[in-house]
């Protein structure tokens, strides 16, 4: 334990892992009006990671806490959770500008805490208790009041239960509002995936046989299109492109002339869907791990061929960098994608409806990589995943979906004779 000259007492400093990367370096310091021990925290991004403490991360520490310390008095008392919502959504856009989140996870933030703001917004942060907690998770819904009301999906909820519990951390550990998180004594009992949702998952793929009739389906009807052909043509392309290369929808709207060669892509932004088709502006990608060079793969001709297409093909003078656009120059909107993908969900009645998605095509191009052999390493890289577990859990399913072909084609063959026992 270090005392300061001015009576603060510290421990030494220590770090810890975040799970994308980033390293976090704590500091305690004794509180003497709440008789306890504190942390500040500063996190230091991915790639400037040091054993020891930088001087300039333990200043800042040191910094924080004389501020803790001295304007202890001045503390707000009965802050509300609209109003450390708003200062924590601050700080985190604050680490936007710093490179330790992206963008696309700050938005998710916003996204994810929108319902929790709703509804206990104007509670005072010391009268939440971990009961009031369980019970907002046990009664969520999506789409409230409308005939879409639903239970969320298994993902969703674990992605707004873990802001919100960055949430309360940050007002626990770094603004000492409250004297503990209700998040910490919160019990949430494991959500199984119905049969539904299972099958659901496991159907959100095209294979090679079933993405080629999808492809065939789209051909004949442009073929009935005369002043849409072109678009109708440009629609399949950047389908057939997404399922070539498991790119983000945003990430292949994103993609310009100036970010592609014959050796393959390179996604450093991606389209954000908060500015317009007709005045495209590009964002930062999902994550900071999704910056990556997408490499063709080795007997992939036909990405090439899809972008010297459009490279043929726009002439609008409108947005001319960007590739995947409409005639008329304007992308190629999420919406519009999906709708036209639905078009042709009735054709394929083998397929669930939920299948006929964007991100679909992404599954599809996992699938496909852990079918030829690629190892999860390999496939994170070239889909911008850090998580493995992402990866591994489509894996299980494409397996499930694999051995149950495997059981179809066996039940088709011959059946051996009954024979009786052996001399």
């Amino acid at each position: 334990m270090k005392i300061s000259e001015d009576g603060i007492k510290f421990l030494d400093p220590f770090f810890t892992e975040a799970k994308n990367g980033n390293q976090v370096w704590h500091l305690k310091y004794w509180s003497e009006p709440i008789q306890a021990w504190l942390i500040v925290t500063k996190t230091v991004p991915k790639g400037k990671h040091t054993k020891k403490c930088p001087p300039e991360v333990y200043n800042y520490l040191e910094k924080r806490v004389r501020e803790k310390v001295y304007n202890y008095s001045e503390l707000k008392t009965n802050v509300t959770v609209s109003e450390a919502l708003s200062e924590w959504l601050s700080k985190r856009k604050s680490e936007v500008k710093e490179g330790v989140i992206s963008e696309g996870t700050y938005e998710c933030d916003i996204n994810y805490t929108r319902d929790f703001k709703s509804e206990f917004g104007r509670w005072s942060l010391k009268g939440i208790k971990t009961v009031h907690i369980k019970k907002y998770f046990d009664e969520f819904v999506v789409f409230r009041g409308t005939p879409k009301e639903r239970k969320p999906s298994t993902n969703s909820l674990r992605n707004i239960r873990s802001r919100i519990l960055l949430f309360f951390e940050y007002c626990w550990l770094e603004k000492n509002y409250i004297q503990s998180s209700p998040m910490s004594a919160l019990r949430i009992k494991k959500q199984k995936k119905t049969e539904a949702e299972y099958n659901k998952l496991k159907d959100k793929c095209f294979f090679s046989d079933q993405m080629e009739v999808l492809l065939n389906h789209m051909k004949e009807y442009e073929n009935t299109q005369n002043a849409k052909r072109e678009d109708c043509i440009r629609k399949r392309l950047f389908i057939e492109f997404t399922y070539l290369n498991g790119n983000r929808y945003g990430e292949g709207a994103g993609l310009k002339f100036s970010t592609v060669n014959h050796g393959g892509i390179w996604i450093k932004d991606q389209y954000s869907r908060r500015s317009s088709v007709k005045n495209p502006i590009n964002k930062q990608t999902k994550t900071i791990n999704s910056r990556r060079i997408k490499a063709f793969e080795t007997d992939d001709n036909r990405s090439k061929e899809i972008i010297q297409w459009f490279l043929d093909h726009n002439n609008s003078g409108i947005n001319k960098d960007y590739i995947f656009v409409r005639k008329n120059g304007h992308l190629l909107s999420d919406d519009t994608m999906n709708r036209y993908l639905h078009r042709f969900e009735k054709l394929m009645p083998e397929k669930l409806p939920s299948s006929f998605v964007m991100h679909s095509l992404r599954h599809s191009y996992i699938t496909r990589r852990a079918e030829a052999g690629d190892t999860e390493t390999e496939i994170m890289a070239k889909v911008g995943h850090v998580n493995p577990n992402l990866v591994h859990t489509l894996y299980t399913h494409v397996r499930d979906t694999l051995n149950f072909n495997e059981q179809r084609q066996f039940e088709k063959q011959p059946r051996l004779l009954r024979v009786g026992k052996s001399a």
